[in-house]
């Protein structure tokens, strides 16, 4: 099966029919009432990155939700964030929404195509075709690792919806491990690459997800972050910001500094487009 980037996300829900998303429904919203009543939904949180409780608040939402900036190190997070239990419930049944619009679809399709493209060839031009395995943090339906499959990669991935996790095994027969990637018991150095393709804002721990993803990376192995870019502009990220969905908005200054503590040496850094970042970085051995 060649990866067909207009037919994959139709094919993702053809499988789920109206009375499987009611019962699905009802199920959330009961876990999430449950949790809502026992004050487990939210938590507070001071900086991710230094630990800090200093910082300048910056925007507050109807549900009292902050985004801050820390005036230590500069990181802006959402000083609330999802529990854990919230966040397996919140993720439980995610799938992506599909465009219906043919013309639109197609022009995302392209657009995503656009993306694995660029992001492949960063990788192989550093790896020199050694393709190895990669491991992808956060697959949705794996439509990324089914075309890096294609281009000769070993792959398989984490995901944290039910849902993904079925149409990514039994659809396209990735193999995809369930919860967040520091709770998985995986080998250490086992991986020759890692990527994190715009998951990295919603971490509810960024630093212990990198280190996580700094023990399982071989000596010498790669990990790729892209993430949204707004912190250049604090304005734009008000507009921006998804509180609290985004807990962390990375700078170039946070997002370096957040490799170096994860022990990874930064080989490749942009931010051309003001709303996306990305950053391929080594792992420094020993």
């Amino acid at each position: 099966m060649k990866y067909d980037p207009d037919k994959f996300l139709n094919n993702v829900v053809v499988s789920l029919d109206i009375e499987d998303r009611k019962e699905m429904n009802e199920d959330f919203m009961k876990s999430l009432n449950q949790l809502q009543e026992q004050g487990k939904v939210l938590e507070k949180v001071d900086c991710l990155l230094c630990g800090s409780s200093k910082r300048e608040i910056l925007l507050t939402c109807d549900d009292n939700t902050q985004l801050c900036m820390c005036t230590d190190c500069g990181l802006f997070y959402s000083n609330t964030r999802p529990t854990k239990e919230a966040l397996a419930i919140l993720s439980k049944y995610y799938l992506p929404s599909v465009i219906t619009d043919a013309d639109i679809q197609r022009r995302q399709a392209r657009d995503k195509l656009e993306g694995f493209e660029t992001e492949l060839a960063l990788i192989n031009q550093d790896v020199e075709n050694k393709k190895g395995l990669l491991l992808d943090v956060g697959v949705a339906c794996g439509d990324f690792l089914f075309y890096a499959r294609e281009e000769g990669w070993k792959v398989c991935g984490t995901e944290l919806s039910i849902l993904c996790m079925h149409v990514a095994n039994e659809i396209f027969k990735i193999p995809v491990f369930y919860g967040e990637l520091h709770e998985l018991n995986i080998e250490e150095k086992t991986f020759d690459v890692v990527t994190m393709r715009h998951v990295a804002e919603h971490f509810r721990n960024p630093l212990v997800e990198f280190k996580k993803a700094h023990t399982i990376l071989k000596d010498g192995g790669l990990l790729l972050v892209t993430t949204p870019y707004f912190a250049h502009d604090v304005k734009d990220l008000k507009r921006n910001h998804m509180l609290p969905l985004h807990i962390v908005d990375y700078s170039p200054k946070t997002i370096r500094a957040f490799m170096e503590k994860a022990g990874f040496d930064i080989i490749y850094f942009a931010a051309e487009d003001v709303h996306n970042m990305t950053v391929l970085a080594r792992k420094i051995s020993g």
